[in-house]
């Protein structure tokens, strides 16, 4: 829910990607190849870059 409203998109995930325990992707977020997200309870909002792998 943001403002009241359910938005609903998508998400990506490229080949090689990690996430780590806990981690959230918010929807419309894309990981390309080998991005890792390995902060424990790490959000990662929509048009946010992918960390460096």
């Amino acid at each position: 829910m943001e403002d009241g409203a359910l938005k609903v998109e998508g998400i990506s995930i490229g080949a090689g990607c990690s996430l780590g325990v806990n981690a959230f992707v918010h929807y419309g977020v894309t990981m390309e190849g080998s991005a890792v997200l390995e902060a424990e309870d790490h959000d990662w909002l929509t048009d946010q870059p992918a960390p460096p792998a």
